[in-house]
């Protein structure tokens, strides 16, 4: 599958807009892959306290501030025609 998301260095850049003399941390880390889940805490330390987010890894190999959507069970239905041939 081609890569098509934000790495996490761009949208951690573009949500928490770091300079240089502002710290960041990853202060949290999961990563299940029974679940294909991950996501991580990146803590920035600015002059008016500590801002934090959530990044959520998705399938298309980028990194967004909300998770994705679970992949649930589906039911099918199949319709059966009324053809005298098939009612035998």
């Amino acid at each position: 599958m081609a890569k098509t998301g934000k790495s996490l260095h761009q949208v951690v850049g573009s949500w928490l807009a770091p300079t240089a003399a502002e710290k960041l941390c990853v202060t949290r880390l999961k990563s299940r892959n029974s679940l294909r889940e991950r996501y991580v805490f990146v803590e920035a330390y600015k002059d008016t306290g500590p801002v934090g987010l959530y990044f959520f890894y998705h399938k298309d190999g980028g990194w967004r501030v909300f998770p994705p959507t679970l992949e649930r069970p589906t039911m099918r239905c199949i319709y059966l025609s009324r053809d005298p041939v098939l009612s035998r």
